[in-house]
């Protein structure tokens, strides 16, 4: 198996898109990957940080995506999906693996991120790298708190 993680492309977008459809409820507008993959050294916001995007490719298939933000010595982790073809097969773990290779060369101290109380498949991912409940956000996903988790790098 002959895989890659690299900087997505603005060829990606269309798949990516596709995957973050079928992975999450209230799925991004596309133009906001077209913008990141525009970007490949980072996308600047409006508030000073700038977000990545990185896939997990096998060729021309995307297996999985995520989208990342670094802010001074901080990374925040916005969104990690699996194509449904490729779920339970440890993707989800390489491409978190890979997210934590790209901020400790970038010089991140600390990773944190969301998610859905619910979401056991993500939690056993983040909990099996190392990662912490740290917190509790009630009502963030609408009707579902959100978990936070954090890893020092």
């Amino acid at each position: 198996m002959n895989l890659e993680l690299r900087q997505a492309t603005t060829a990606d977008v269309r798949i990516i898109a596709e995957i973050e459809r079928y992975s999450f409820p209230k799925p991004w507008d596309p133009d906001i990957f077209r913008y990141m993959a525009l970007h490949p050294r980072g996308a600047p916001t409006t508030t000073g940080s700038l977000l990545h995007m990185i896939v997990l490719a096998q060729g021309q298939d995307i297996i999985s995506y995520a989208v990342w933000e670094e802010k001074c010595n901080e990374g925040h982790l916005m969104n990690l999906a699996v194509a449904p073809q490729h779920r339970n097969k440890g993707f989800g773990k390489l491409i978190l693996r890979g997210i934590v290779d790209n901020m400790r060369q970038k010089g991140i101290v600390r990773l944190e991120l969301e998610v859905r109380e619910n979401n056991a498949i993500a939690r056993r991912l983040y909990e099996g790298e190392g990662m912490m409940p740290a917190g509790r956000v009630e009502g963030f996903y609408g009707a579902t708190d959100a978990i936070i988790y954090s890893l020092d790098l």
